[in-house]
């Protein structure tokens, strides 16, 4: 199909591409009174910068699961500032309480000095 001829005696790339050099050669160009229908179209299609701010909002709310996902999120936002800035001592004696209550449950001896040393030649 390639190297058949037309009508014309050319092939049909050869007629086509005359076609496409003179579409190239003559760029189309929009009028004024398109560009401004365009840009006013655009002016009227941006929100102002306050219903975009909504916008997202309302878009993350939805994305994290809606109103009671949000509140518990700052419930624990506060909570978590609370007791980040101001630790009671509370959460002190109840941590003892789950450990144990003694200092020496929660202390490891890290260099366990002479434990180790029986196995020294095991390997």
């Amino acid at each position: 199909m390639m190297g058949e001829q037309s009508d014309t005696g050319k092939r049909p790339e050869m007629e086509l591409e005359t076609y496409f050099a003179a579409a190239r050669d003559t760029a189309p160009v929009p009028d004024a009174a398109l560009l401004g229908r365009v840009l006013m179209d655009a002016g009227r299609v941006r929100l102002p910068w306050h219903r975009r701010l909504v916008r997202r909002w309302r878009e993350m709310r939805a994305a994290m699961g809606g109103a009671p996902a949000m509140a518990a999120l700052g419930c624990a936002l506060v909570v978590g500032l609370w007791l980040g800035v101001a630790r009671p001592d509370g959460v002190a004696l109840i941590a003892a309480n789950v450990v144990g209550g003694d200092d020496a449950a929660v202390m490891v001896d890290v260099m366990a000095g002479d434990a180790f040393a029986s196995l020294e030649g095991a390997f």
